[in-house]
């Protein structure tokens, strides 16, 4: 769309190989003010976070087709999160669509999604050393995107099996092949590490 490709000239991207595809990271991915309303509402008292594990992983089977393995202490497992979408956790033939869906629109028009599969926002606490939690999918569906848009700057990352590694810098977004193993981790120099995370197909 226009308003697509307006956007795409005013931030920077920069490509970088992955394996055998394409790790697309985009700086300064929202507009300013639509940035500001957007991580005030995320870091805000008010925002909606629940506490579950970052990895749900079954040793015995894995019911979802979600290849994780979990490398940290079990203690160390846990995050803040909110879903604002899901096929995966919606009830019958419904899909799950959170209270405050409004506000990844933003996000949907500028990377021009024609079919969601789950958004999530991901609070990590701060620790004493940056805590990896492990390698997986987001998801079992093929030929979709994944991406990680960071809220905050710290000095957290996501890295990939490869080794490479993207770090957290407030309004970036990394898009890659949803098929790609990726971790999170915590930070030490913030509060906490923001992050929400897009699964989504283009066509």
């Amino acid at each position: 769309s226009a308003c697509f490709a307006s956007r795409m000239s005013a931030v920077r991207v920069r490509l970088t190989p992955l394996w055998n595809t394409t790790m697309k990271i985009i700086d300064n991915f929202l507009p300013d003010k639509v940035f500001e309303d957007f991580y005030k509402r995320m870091t805000g008292t008010n925002f909606p976070w629940f506490l579950c594990n970052v990895l749900e992983y079954d040793e015995g089977q894995n019911s979802k087709g979600i290849d994780e393995k979990t490398l940290c202490n079990p203690l160390d497992n846990y995050q803040f999160s909110y879903l604002f979408y899901s096929l995966l956790h919606g009830e019958g033939n419904q899909p799950h669509k959170g209270m405050q869906f409004d506000a990844i629109y933003p996000f949907i028009e500028i990377l021009e999604v024609k079919r969601l599969i789950q958004v999530k926002a991901n609070l990590t606490v701060r620790t004493n050393n940056i805590i990896e939690h492990g390698y997986h999918t987001d998801h079992p569906y093929r030929d979709a995107k994944t991406a990680v848009f960071y809220i905050n700057d710290n000095d957290g990352y996501t890295k990939f099996e490869t080794g490479a590694y993207v770090e957290s810098v407030a309004n970036r977004l990394v898009v890659f092949d949803s098929q790609i193993k990726h971790t999170g981790t915590t930070c030490t120099n913030q509060f906490g590490r923001f992050v929400v995370n897009f699964n989504f197909a283009n066509k």
